[in-house]
């Protein structure tokens, strides 16, 4: 049996850790069972897949849905920085 080993990865401190995800950067491309390598000292985060498999995958992504389209909590989410930018408030574009 091979011993394998599970963390936790969050992208709330990363650099444009939102447009990775959300936004269609590559981490949007990652799917279940894809081997992840990081290394937290170096601030390196590497995945086993081909460049051509990384292509097809985010030919075919499509930006999620707001999870609160109308009301407080999408006010708040169009008009609040992320946290590496001070979480505050900013004038709607």
């Amino acid at each position: 049996m091979a011993l394998q080993k599970t963390a936790r990865f969050t992208a709330s401190r990363l650099r444009n850790g939102f447009a990775c995800f959300a936004l269609g950067g590559p981490i949007a491309g990652v799917r279940d069972g894809d081997v992840i390598h990081f290394d937290v000292v170096k601030q390196v985060l590497e995945v086993e897949i081909s460049g051509d498999v990384l292509r097809q995958r985010m030919s075919e992504w499509k930006a999620p849905q707001p999870r609160y389209p109308t009301g407080v909590f999408a006010k708040y989410a169009a008009l609040v920085s992320s946290a590496s930018q001070g979480a505050i408030t900013r004038p709607p574009k």
